[in-house]
This record gives structure tokens, sequence and C-alpha cells, in this order.
């Protein structure tokens, strides 16, 4: 690990479980893991355990931010996923974000979803995990189901960007190779080492429509860490023009279930319902998917209504449980 590292000032999101940093390509990604699974709705949980002795549960989450973002964007939603669900979660920085080093030169979506099977080995986790993905991260779920069917049992996408500018769904055919262009040039441009601190950070809280209370303390740690190094800057840059056509081709080959959450007001999409029920339906045809609408929710639904989001996961393993009973049943047949 760097000599120079050192942790964003906001508290662990698990206070009783543990932090950790795993070398990856020169740098390190950072990541929390809850203390010990306990029963659903225990009040209170086991004490941390070490990575050797710990027993995983098999309910198993794997919690990834977008980019620009803290893995504390999921300080609400994970205590309440283990607390209730009794199940273990992980909660990891991407590369150059957070308490992740700032050394990478690589922000493919392959590289991402090489962090999160590292870390798992690392830890040994060999049951197969939800992957929750935000914004970008929903691309890394959607190739680590794809393409690790045995690491991977359900994915969850929140605020899900899945493609490239060059084959989405926003901008008229005409138009897209213009939008391509600017986006490529505006990028480099505007999100560098000179103004990505100042322009990052209200651009980002531009994304809520329903912030927490303690929203501005978070931005201003984010704000802080991008000043205190601005290598940050260049993952920033790095994730928006990294390829997502990857991810988009696997899309109907995720086997495994998909849920999609997506809030009504999401500014990240023209039509966030309209392109979430067609990414559902498209991967409905290879497995079971559905979709979850929060309300007057922005981009970060997992920090601007928790709650909703849990109960859509409620739902989600209900009716999972449910379509694997039938398709248990008829494979007897």
């Amino acid at each position: 690990m760097p000599t120079s590292f050192e942790r964003v000032q906001l508290p662990l999101i698990f206070p009783l479980g543990r932090f950790a940093t795993l070398t990856r390509a020169g740098s390190h990604v950072a990541y929390e893991i809850s203390p010990a699974a306990t029963s659903p709705s225990s009040p209170s949980p086991s004490p941390p355990t070490s990575a050797s002795t710990a027993t995983i549960p098999p309910l198993v989450y794997y919690c990834l931010p977008g980019l620009g973002d803290l893995r504390h964007s999921f300080r609400f939603l994970a205590p309440r996923l283990h607390a209730e669900l009794g199940a273990a979660v992980v909660c990891q920085d991407l590369r150059g974000f957070g308490d992740s080093g700032t050394e990478f030169s690589s922000f493919e979506m392959e590289d991402l979803a090489g962090d999160v099977l590292a870390v798992l080995d690392t830890e040994n986790i060999r049951t197969p995990v939800t992957i929750v993905g935000n914004s970008v991260c929903a691309a890394v779920a959607i190739l680590l189901a794809a393409d690790h069917p045995d690491r991977v049992a359900s994915i969850i996408t929140l605020g899900g960007f899945f493609r490239d500018v060059d084959n989405g769904l926003d901008a008229p055919p005409a138009l897209v190779p213009l939008s391509n262009m600017w986006v490529r040039t505006l990028t480099p441009l505007l999100l560098n080492r000179l103004f990505g601190p100042t322009l990052w950070p209200p651009a980002y809280r531009s994304f809520f429509k329903r912030p927490p209370t303690d929203q501005p303390t978070v931005s201003s740690a984010l704000a802080l860490s991008l000043t205190a190094d601005r290598r940050r800057v260049d993952s920033i840059a790095g994730l928006i023009l990294a390829s997502k056509r990857a991810a988009w081709d696997r899309r109907t080959a995720v086997r495994q279930p998909a849920l999609v959450v997506v809030g009504s007001l999401d500014p990240d999409s023209r039509d966030p319902e309209g392109e979430a029920e067609a990414l559902r339906s498209e991967m409905a045809e290879s497995g079971y998917a559905e979709v979850a609408v929060v309300e007057g929710c922005g981009h970060y639904a997992q920090a601007e209504e928790p709650e909703a989001v849990l109960e859509a996961i409620k739902r989600f393993l209900i009716q999972t449980r449910a379509a694997a009973v039938v398709q248990n049943g008829a494979t007897s047949l």
C-alpha cells in the first residue's frame, strides 16, 4: 500500500466490521466487510471476525458505488441489509476513489470486475454473491453475472448506466456520432487535474433529487479528497470514457435473477422507467428480471431512499424464490 495513503475523513459504514485494502495493479482497492452475519432483524451484530475464521453465510451482498462516488453511498442501505436480511455485506471503493489508491492507469469495466473477484478470493468468499451496482457499476454487475455465473447469485442495479453513448437509447441515430464526439472531447477538457476538483462536486450534487440530511458532509469529504490528490479526477474521466459495450452486449447472457432499480427523476436518463423496462424485458428472455421504480428519487436511490430500496430487495427475494420453485417444478416434470 502506498506510504501516502490517508483515509477519507468519514466514519466506517460498519464500526464493528472490518476495513481492508488489497493490492491491485500497482495500487490498492479499499473495502469494508460487515460484522459476522446475524439472524434477520437481530439488534445486536456479532463482533468482527478475521478473514481466516469468518463463516460467510449464503446471503452475501457486494456493493459498488458509481463513478466519482464513495462506498459511503451505501451507508444507509448496507447496515439494513446486514441487520434485516442477516446478510454479510461488502462495500468497496472503486479504483481511484475514496480509500482506494490513485496509481491506477486502467479503468475498464473488466478491470473493475477483476477487482471484485480478487476481493472475493482474498476473503475466501466462495458462495455466489449478489452484486449491487450503482450507475456505471451496473455494467460491472452484468459482466460478472454473465462471465462468472458460479460467483454471482443475482444482480441489483441502481440507476444503472450500462452502455456507451454510441449505442445508447437517448440520442437519435443521426446524432449519436456527434454525442459521442462531444463526450470524448469535453471529458478530458473539463475533468482534468486543473478543473476537475472544482467541477465534479457540483455535478455530483446535481444527480440527487432527495439528498439525505448528512449529504453535505459526504460531499465535502469527496471534494476534499479530490483536491488532496488530483489524480482522483483521472479516475472519473477514465470511467466515463471506459467502454461499457461488452456489458451491454452481454446483457441477454445473464441467467441469474436481476432487479433493476431506478429513480423516477434520475437525471442521468431522459426516460428512466422506459430504459429500465427495456433492459428488464431483454434480460427476462434468459432469466428472471423485474423493475422497481423509486418515485421522486434521483440517481442515488441507495442514499436517497434506502428504505424503499430495501423493500424492493425484499420483494425481489420473495419473487426469485417463488420463480425458482416454479422452475424446479417444471424441470422435474
